[in-house]
C-alpha cells in the first residue's frame, strides 16, 4: 500500500516515519496475540501462523513472514505492508489514523495522550458459532461448485501432471476419488475461480466462514486449484498444485482440523498413513489389502 506523508501542520512530526520505526514483531504479538513459529537469518525473518488480513491457520504453521522487524508478506494470501497496513486492517481505520493510533496521538486535532493499549480485539463466543454454521453451509456449496467446474473443464493438464507425475497417483484411483467426493478442482486462475465461488456461493456466506476476508478483492483459497474433502463436508483443505515455495504453506484447512481422511476398502486390516496423498496412494496398488485407509495429518 503505497502511503503519502502528511505532516502534522506546525508540528514538523511525520506521522507515518514515527509510526514505522515501531516494532513490528511487537505489534504482532500483541494486537494480534501471533506467536513466532520460526526464525531465520539470525533473527531477520519471523514466521507467524496469523496473518492481518486472511487470519489464523494450525498453531505451527508458516503463513506470514516479518523482516528486519519492519515489514510483512503472507504467503497464504499475498496481502504484505508495514505496521501501519497491520494496525490499519486490524483497527478497521485508514492509513493515517492507524499511524497516529500507533504513536499515541488522538486523532482530533491538536491532541496528544498516552499511546493506546495495543490488545488483541476480543471475540465473542457467538460469532465462532456463526463462523461454524457458516462453515457447515460453504463446504456442501464448494463441494457442488468442484463438480460444476468438472463437469464444464475437465480438471487442467498442469493440475492432472502435478497428481500424476509429482505425488505418484493413478488416474483411475484420482477418477474413484472425485467420484467419492474426497477430492475436487477449482480453476487455477484466480479471477476465474473467484468469479465461479461468487455466483455459486456468494460473497456473503464466504465471508461468514472465514474463507473470504472482507478486505480483500478474492477469497484466500484462490490459487490452490485442488480441495481435499474431510468427511461429512464440514472441513476442507485447499492445496497448491506444484511443490511449495520456501516459507510457502502447501495447504490451507478450513473446519475443525481433528478428523482424519480416510478411503474405505472392502477386506483386510486398517492402515494409518500421514495425510490424504498416502491415502490416494495406497488404493493404486493392485491388491492392497486394507479396509480402511486412514490419513492422521497433511502431507
Amino acid at each position: 500500500m503505497a502511503l503519502k506523508s502528511p505532516f502534522n501542520p506546525g508540528s514538523g512530526q511525520d506521522y507515518f516515519e514515527e509510526a514505522k520505526q515501531l516494532s513490528l514483531n511487537a505489534f504482532m504479538q500483541t494486537a494480534l496475540n501471533a506467536k513466532p513459529t520460526a526464525r531465520g537469518q539470525g533473527g531477520r525473518h519471523i514466521h507467524y501462523s496469523f496473518c492481518p488480513s486472511c487470519g489464523a491457520s494450525t498453531p505451527q504453521s508458516t503463513k506470514l513472514e516479518v523482516t528486519d522487524d519492519r515489514l510483512y508478506h503472507c504467503f497464504a494470501c499475498a496481502d504484505a505492508g508495514s505496521i501501519i497496513d497491520a494496525a490499519a486492517i486490524t483497527w478497521g481505520c485508514e492509513p493515517l489514523e492507524a499511524a497516529k493510533r500507533l504513536v499515541g496521538v488522538i486523532v482530533s486535532p491538536n491532541q496528544r495522550a498516552k499511546p493506546l493499549p495495543v490488545v488483541a480485539p476480543e471475540i465473542p463466543d457467538e460469532h465462532a458459532e456463526l463462523r461454524r454454521a457458516a462453515q457447515r453451509q460453504v463446504f456442501p456449496k464448494i463441494g457442488v461448485s468442484t463438480l460444476i467446474f468438472a463437469h464444464r473443464q475437465k480438471p487442467e493438464p498442469e493440475v492432472l501432471k502435478y497428481l500424476t507425475e509429482d505425488r505418484g497417483l493413478s488416474l483411475p484411483v484420482i477418477r474413484e476419488a472425485w467420484c467419492r467426493q474426497l477430492i475436487g478442482f477449482l480453476p487455477s486462475d484466480p479471477h476465474q475461480c473467484t468469479e465461479l465461488l461468487s455466483r455459486e456461493i456468494g460473497q456473503d456466506l464466504l465471508v461468514e466462514s472465514g474463507i473470504w476476508n472482507p478486505a480483500r478483492r478474492m477469497p484466500g483459497i484462490v490459487g490452490r486449484p485442488l480441495v481435499f474433502f474431510l468427511p461429512g463436508l464440514n472441513s476442507a483443505e485447499f492445496r497448491l498444485a506444484r511443490p511449495e515455495r520456501e516459507g510457502e504453506r502447501k495447504g490451507l484447512r478450513y473446519g475443525p482440523g481433528n478428523i482424519p481422511w480416510f478411503w474405505r476398502g472392502t477386506s483386510g486390516k486398517t492402515a494409518v498413513v500421514e495425510g490424504m496423498f498416502d491415502v490416494l496412494r495406497i488404493p493404486g496398488h493392485r491388491g492392497h489389502p486394507f479396509r480402511l485407509i486412514v490419513g492422521s495429518d497433511s502431507d
